[in-house]
């Protein structure tokens, strides 16, 4: 998979307790930059008990754009 031109990776999971169960949708970019300290990553998460929201938050998460490095 692949985010403004960086691989990225989903991430899916679903709570059952507490209760009501808790469905979770994430992405992880592994490779956003660079710092002196190494690659800088970036993981977003999204949460909902409605199962039917997923895919709302999976476009969500797709869409997303990083503005270029100054």
């Amino acid at each position: 998979m692949v985010v403004d031109g960086r691989p990225a990776r989903p991430v899916s999971r679903r709570v059952e307790r507490p209760v009501p169960a808790r469905h979770f949708i994430g992405l992880h970019l592994p490779q956003v930059g660079d710092s002196v300290m190494g690659p800088i990553r970036l993981t977003l998460l999204a949460q909902t008990p409605d199962p039917a929201r997923l895919a709302e938050a999976q476009a969500m998460l797709l869409s997303l754009r990083l503005a270029p490095r100054h």
